[in-house]
């Protein structure tokens, strides 16, 4: 399977110009981690990343959630030209999305995503 060009992925997130809610941290204990973000929640149990997301999930695949197992997750990150973060979490399983984060938020996102990266090389080995 080859990896698209993130930009040909139509990408979701919260509007320009819609409140923002606080960013927190990402909390972790045990394997488990999970990070808010505007638009909604990831979180992460050791073997399964889970996005829960205002608009993505439901707009595309009619749930509240999406669910990749790390083992077939592949995870990429670069700017796009507005210089927001966006990342492609691809699995053959699930398919492919592309979510946005501005430079707020990318911080706690980061180290969350940095940590599921790991865990899904790890689990490739």
């Amino acid at each position: 399977m080859s990896l698209v060009d993130p930009d040909s992925i139509p990408a979701y997130g919260t509007p320009p110009g819609s409140p923002v809610p606080a960013v927190h941290d990402a909390v972790a204990s045990a394997g488990w981690a999970e990070v808010r973000t505007r638009g909604g929640l990831m979180a992460f149990d050791g073997r399964i990343l889970e996005v829960f997301d205002d608009a993505t999930a439901s707009e595309l695949y009619g749930s509240d959630s999406l669910r990749f197992h790390v083992s077939r997750l592949r995870i990429k990150e670069r700017r796009d030209r507005k210089g927001r973060h966006r990342v492609l979490l691809e699995s053959g399983s699930t398919g492919r999305v592309a979510l946005l984060f501005d430079d707020s938020e990318w911080p706690p996102v980061g180290a969350f995503l940095s940590r599921v990266a790991e865990a899904a090389a790890r689990a490739r080995r």
